[in-house]
């Protein structure tokens, strides 16, 4: 079967008009021309050079099968360019999960930074308490999701990204605004407004709660971040990572209170589907939101150590 490789040689002879200069050319021994070239001539049962003292000319055969092979090797060429176009240019729909805690201010960002690296990717962001997401990953509802203490399963794929401190989030009372930390025993039995269990940061509290031997004041369980918000600034206290409020602290219209003894903490990362063929254009927006996370923390746009 004749290859692609002899065909390469062939048309480099032809056009060389000389076995010395396509060695040279093809940076490959004479011998070794020669012999590919007799191979091809077997293989199709025809001769296809006249062979001289200055070199070597395709006959009737042999430009016949150079017209054919220059329109195979471009195509060849073509199909390797579009390739390579798509494997550095990935396309599709990219089904994301953010957690609200760290949507409001990770979602625009990373959806400037995929809309300028990969135009041809669609990045459907749906942002979520961290339970329900977990849930969706696992039921094929996302591609991929940021996660909190995420464990791996069959099929999903983590990668830990950076620890991220939990606070006391609170009015700007006196009180409040004096404090450098606060004790878990003390920051529990303020009145706290908190998600409902399953998700990530009430588990968190209660398993903090069960060792410490406290108990939490729980007023109002809420899946809403925005509601969380706007019971603070009500009087309630929540117990959030510094990131989700960001904007109403510099605001000055809460405070973050760091919780210790024991410090309270959770590691953020990145878990996405890999049952079956993952596409390009996951691991492309996986890999770009790791960059961008990675560049907030070091530009300190985003409290956390990395891992």
């Amino acid at each position: 079967m004749v290859d692609f490789k002899q065909l390469k040689y062939f048309v480099q002879i032809a056009e060389a008009g000389s076995l010395s200069r396509a060695a040279e050319q093809l940076n490959v021994v004479q011998p070794s021309l020669s012999q590919q070239l007799r191979k091809l001539e077997e293989q199709l049962g025809v001769e296809l050079v006249t062979r001289h003292s200055r070199g070597v000319t395709p006959n009737e055969v042999g430009r016949l099968l150079l017209d054919h092979a220059r329109s195979l090797l471009l195509q060849l060429q073509r199909t390797e360019e579009l390739v390579q176009y798509h494997a550095s240019n990935p396309s599709g729909e990219v089904r994301l999960g953010l957690p609200t805690s760290a949507a409001r201010g990770l979602t625009i960002p990373l959806v400037n930074a995929v809309e300028d690296r990969y135009p041809g990717i669609s990045l459907h962001v749906v942002e979520g308490m961290s339970g329900h997401l977990t849930e969706w990953l696992h039921v094929g509802r996302l591609d991929m999701a940021l996660l909190y203490d995420a464990k791996a399963h069959e099929g999903i794929h983590v990668r830990p990204l950076m620890v991220e401190d939990l606070c006391l989030i609170c009015p700007p009372t006196r009180e409040f605004r004096r404090m450098k930390a606060i004790r878990f025993a003390e920051a529990a039995n303020h009145p706290l407004v908190l998600p409902a269990p399953p998700h990530t940061v009430r588990l968190v509290l209660e398993e903090t709660a069960a060792q410490t031997g406290c108990t939490l004041s729980v007023r109002i369980d809420l899946d809403s971040l925005p509601s969380m918000i706007e019971l603070v600034l009500e009087g309630y206290c929540t117990i959030l990572p510094l990131f989700a409020v960001s904007k109403e602290v510099a605001a000055g219209q809460m405070i973050a209170v760091p919780v210790v003894d024991p410090q309270l903490s959770w590691q953020l990362s990145i878990a996405s589907v890999v049952r079956g063929v993952q596409s390009r254009a996951t691991k492309a927006v996986s890999a770009l939101m790791l960059e961008v996370m990675e560049d907030m923390v070091r530009n300190g746009k985003w409290p956390g150590r990395l891992l």
